[in-house]
């Protein structure tokens, strides 16, 4: 095994440790890294620790889990760009 993978092994078992931490249990923490995962590391890489890099993935699942809310002006409803993009995507 590569010492790159070795490191990987290590500090992913620290993010679901610290996922569990945050109050995700068992299988719930591993969805919750893997649905994340890549984002996060293609933004953030593993420059910061374990600790951080879990708290940014609570951070995006809790945003992910955000209802649109007409009423609230901070949400901006993006409806129409999906169906664009489904039509674009039909069209290749």
């Amino acid at each position: 095994m590569k010492r790159v993978q070795m490191f990987e092994k290590a500090y992913i078992k620290d993010v679901l440790r610290e996922l569990e931490v945050l109050g995700y249990k068992g299988d719930s923490a591993k969805e919750t890294l893997l649905r994340n995962y890549r984002v996060i590391k293609r933004w953030l890489g593993f420059g910061p620790n374990a600790v951080n890099f879990a708290r940014e993935i609570d951070d995006l699942q809790k945003r992910r889990e955000i209802k649109y809310d007409s009423s609230n002006p901070d949400h901006i409803y993006i409806g129409h760009l999906k169906e664009e993009i489904k039509i674009i995507k039909k069209s290749k």
